[in-house]
């Protein structure tokens, strides 16, 4: 589930320091603490304080929020937060207006800046380090350092995913003949790379292509396409077959963000308006631990970005 306010045409991009804005909020006052998690009201503040900075790390995220409706309806402010892994919220910043406001993209990995996409009407370029058949691993000065083929996939369907560990990426195809995507693991060493999901057939799993991964110790879970553009999350056992995950309290479009642990950071729809909310959920265990549960006359959390993980998803 990926929310867009309109076909956006291209982007510039504005680095702000995330530490400079709280400070600047700071001094006027307005800088605060929301709700505790497991709350179900509306996102609000509370009473200003400081940013604990010295414990930022891994589980925290930034989000935007918005009051705007849901679907192109009236629209609204939008307010950044920075949320601990145990759900406290602090306001960063707040912009007036849904429409105009610049859309949060990435988090630098030492946790000082955030990257904003500023809209304009102007041309955006695109880089890909898809192959014919397979993935490229380039330099940082575009220069070729090897290729990395993937047999049995089709021309020009391979994609870099993430880095899956130091030395392996991971990688989604399509697989000659079929149309929906499978994972691989792809040594950056040149060593012969391993299907991490078998093809599938849409029509028989519901699976229309499997897009990201994450091996938690309760199994390995995917992130997958379905029907209409929703996104689901599924189990695979150690055969290749999948079950489908249900997370409690959303419509079942779940857009996977980040693993830490056992828990899955998930970023879904729980309004049938289109409202979204944010909360950790552990698939194992099925306990839930909400960040951001939005009422269903709102947009509520139109972007977030955990921090710098190898789990990150990209989608």
């Amino acid at each position: 589930m990926r929310l867009r306010r309109t076909p956006l045409i291209a982007m510039a991009t504005a680095v702000l320091s995330v530490g400079a804005l709280t400070a600047a909020l700071l001094t006027t006052g307005t800088a605060a603490i929301a709700e505790p998690a497991g709350t179900s009201h509306p996102v609000s503040a509370a009473h200003p304080a400081g940013v604990p900075w010295s414990h930022v790390g891994p589980g925290w995220v930034l989000a935007q929020y918005t009051t705007a409706a849901p679907e192109g309806g009236k629209t609204g402010p939008v307010t950044l937060y920075l949320i601990s892994p145990g759900g406290a919220r602090y306001q960063l910043a707040r912009w007036p207006d849904f429409r105009s406001a610049p859309e949060l993209v990435a988090w630098s990995p030492d946790g000082k800046r955030a990257l904003f996409q500023v809209f304009s009407g102007k041309g955006g370029t695109e880089f890909a380090a898809g192959t014919s058949h397979g993935i490229k691993l380039v330099s940082n000065r575009g220069s070729l350092i090897r290729q990395l083929p993937l047999p049995g996939t089709g021309a020009n369907t391979c994609s870099p995913v993430r880095w899956w560990n130091s030395g392996t990426v991971l990688a989604s195809c399509v697989p000659r003949g079929l149309a929906a995507q499978q994972l691989w693991l792809v040594p950056v060493s040149g060593a012969h790379p391993k299907a991490l999901t078998p093809p599938r057939n849409p029509a028989r799993s519901g699976d229309f292509g499997d897009l990201d991964a994450w091996q938690l110790p309760s199994g390995l879970y995917l992130q997958a396409a379905g029907a209409c553009g929703v996104l689901h999350i599924y189990r695979q056992a150690p055969g290749g077959s999948i079950k489908l995950i249900t997370v409690p309290h959303t419509n079942g479009d779940n857009r996977v963000l980040t693993a830490r642990g056992s828990w899955l950071l998930v970023q879904a729809p729980t309004d049938c308006t289109g409202s979204v909310s944010l909360l950790w959920y552990d698939p194992g265990t099925r306990a839930e631990q909400w960040l951001i549960r939005a009422p269903g006359n709102v947009l509520g959390v139109a972007n977030a970005v955990p921090f710098y993980s190898r789990q990150n998803g990209n989608l």
